[in-house]
């Protein structure tokens, strides 16, 4: 199955270190797997370190500011 990013939108850090980004995400294959529900948004955390090539890239892209600006994390 293969995967493509839709869009993203809303990131947030997701910790004080800075190196994960929670944003909603819409991915091509969650309409295939019924997600459907929040307009086929979903909560997807990009890790700097991923060992996804597609997490890396949505976190250097979000840092990059093209999700709009990250908001501050606040806390657990």
């Amino acid at each position: 199955m293969t995967m493509t990013l839709i869009d993203a939108k809303n990131p947030v850090w997701s910790n004080a270190e800075q190196t994960a980004i929670t944003l909603e995400c819409k991915f091509s294959h969650y309409a295939a797997m019924g997600m459907t529900e929040n307009d086929g948004y979903y909560p997807f955390t990009a890790d700097k370190n991923d060992v996804e090539s597609h997490g890396k890239q949505i976190y250097a892209n979000a840092v990059n500011g093209d999700y709009g600006t990250i908001a501050a994390y606040t806390g657990d």
